[in-house]
């Protein structure tokens, strides 16, 4: 009977054990933790673009296929996001334009693009940017 006893005891004790065991390892079929969700990128942000013609005629609309203006500065060419630009001003020869940030910083670039298109309301347009006076963007909300 004793031998029954301490047999019993032992086993006890190797559960109790391999329970605890179990327990700080995650269970012996622990579950997979799920895969991490990454969220979609944003969308990038609505630009609106007021143009101002040589001839006095304003074009509004959406820039086509347009995140970032190309240009030409004393350093090299980058590349300045349509969101953080106020306006854009030609000067008298047209050689060079005048960047205006939303924070009111400037910098005269030469524009490495010829054309601009715009989703109008009456459709797409394409405007020579040798005609154009002055842009101005605003960011819709």
């Amino acid at each position: 009977m004793r031998s029954r006893t301490t047999f019993l005891g032992s086993l006890l004790a190797c559960l109790v054990m391999w329970s605890a065991v179990v327990a700080q390892e995650g269970g012996p079929n622990p579950t997979p933790a799920p895969p991490a969700v990454t969220p979609a990128p944003a969308p990038p942000p609505v630009v609106r673009v007021t143009a101002e013609l040589a001839d006095g005629a304003k074009i509004l609309g959406q820039a086509i296929e347009l995140q970032a203006l190309p240009v030409k500065t004393g350093f090299g060419s980058v590349q300045i996001p349509l969101r953080l630009l106020a306006s854009i001003e030609s000067n008298k020869d047209r050689t060079a334009v005048q960047c205006r940030f939303k924070n009111n910083d400037t910098l005269t670039v030469t524009l490495e693009i010829d054309t601009l298109r715009l989703k109008t309301t009456y459709g797409e347009a394409t405007i020579p940017l040798s005609r154009v006076n002055k842009l101005h963007f605003a960011e819709v909300k």
